[in-house]
């Protein structure tokens, strides 16, 4: 630029910034002045960017991971170089990692700036590692079916490198924990839907699988037929087994199969005097008269009691009154002959009522006259 470069007295220069360049030269001998050449060097100086930083995201497997540069001001490309990432250049700040599948990816970028034919560039940065996290593998799900009164347990299968599960379903509370079990919202027969789906923290991102399909477990209900037999539950809310033993003594005994009754409408003896409820006619029989004397036709499958039935069903009868703390003192008439069937069949009339016997109570310290089995709690039997 017309300035003399103090220094510069060699047969080359190599300049160190931008500006127009001439040389001067003179003969050493005989000619003393200088000559300045008729040519000149226009040099031009291209600045290097500087040096970004980068950043990379931590994904769920299936998801790349983004690696991003910073802006650099004069920069007019970025490079990128690393295991992880296709080697590229361009104005893109962003690159992925070269998969989605689980592992460490590893790139680095540069910047550059390209001007007068010249491109110059920056510093790569240090390598930068972005992580995709494995997902867990869908598990199983089994559940069970129990009786009515009992949660379903539902239960998923053990997940490697899971550390959680996570449970839905319209027949489950939703939450997540490392519990592997679950039980239903409720223990009413029906059936209860739940699905569940693992899942793993870590690298500060939580990744899941999909969840399983739906799974169904079914509360059993006991049976609900009233006078049907128990099934594998027993008998439905509001109903009781009742019968399916061996009742009476010696060669008085009977075998009665188990049914499910409403114990609480379908009658009972009442132990007058202190008002003991005694479910004796319950446990061996189905009325088959009403209060008023009334017959009803026994159901499919029963009977009306032979002799040998009536036997067995008074001597459990004053079992159960001994069981109460009653004592059995005397009777009118023998158990042995009362009589085969009581009233409301049509055929067989007897001529007393089935037993008249007395108790002590111990309630009033007194001997209480109690008479049962008449016509409106005579039953059916099986």
């Amino acid at each position: 630029n017309g300035s003399v470069i103090s220094g510069a007295t060699a047969t080359t220069y190599v300049p160190t910034q931008a500006g127009t360049y001439t040389r001067q030269a003179k003969d050493g001998t005989c000619n003393t002045a200088w000559v300045t050449s008729t040519g000149s060097w226009v040099v031009t100086v291209v600045s290097i960017p500087a040096v970004p930083t980068l950043s990379a995201t931590t994904t769920c497997e299936g998801t790349a991971v983004t690696f991003t540069s910073s802006a650099v001001t004069g920069a007019t490309g970025y490079q990128w170089n690393g295991t992880g990432v296709t080697a590229s250049s361009g104005t893109a700040r962003t690159t992925s990692s070269k998969a989605t599948t689980a592992g460490n990816y590893i790139a680095q970028v540069r910047t550059y700036t390209t001007a007068s034919g010249i491109t110059c560039y920056s510093a790569y940065t240090s390598n930068v590692t972005g992580v995709i996290v494995a997902t867990p593998a869908v598990p199983t799900l089994t559940a069970t079916n129990p009786c009515y009164g009992t949660a379903i347990t539902f239960t998923s299968s053990s997940v490697s490198g899971a550390t959680g599960y996570q449970w839905n379903g319209t027949g489950v509370t939703a939450s997540s924990g490392t519990a592997r079990t679950k039980a239903s919202k409720a223990t009413t027969a029906g059936s209860y839907i739940a699905q569940v789906r693992t899942y793993k923290t870590a690298s500060g991102i939580t990744c899941y699988s999909a969840y399983t399909s739906n799974v169904t477990g079914v509360i059993k209900n006991g049976t609900t037929t009233r006078d049907a037999a128990p099934n594998s539950c027993g008998c439905a809310t509001g109903l009781t087994a009742v019968g399916g033993g061996t009742y009476g003594t010696g060669s008085n005994t009977y075998t009665t199969t188990a049914y499910c009754r409403n114990l609480s409408t379908d009658g009972a003896s009442t132990w007058t005097g202190a008002g003991i409820e005694i479910k004796i006619a319950e446990l061996y029989g189905y009325r088959y008269c009403d209060s008023g004397g009334t017959p009803i036709t026994c159901p499919s499958g029963w009977n009306f009691p032979t002799r040998k039935q009536w036997r067995i069903i008074a001597q459990e009868y004053i079992s159960l009154a001994l069981k109460n703390s009653w004592y059995h003192t005397s009777e009118s008439g023998s158990i042995e002959n009362w009589d085969a069937i009581y009233c409301c069949d049509g055929s067989y009339r007897p001529t007393r009522a089935i037993g008249t016997f007395y108790l002590w109570n111990p309630y009033n310290q007194s001997e209480t006259r109690v008479q049962d089995f008449s016509c409106a709690y005579a039953r059916c039997v099986r």
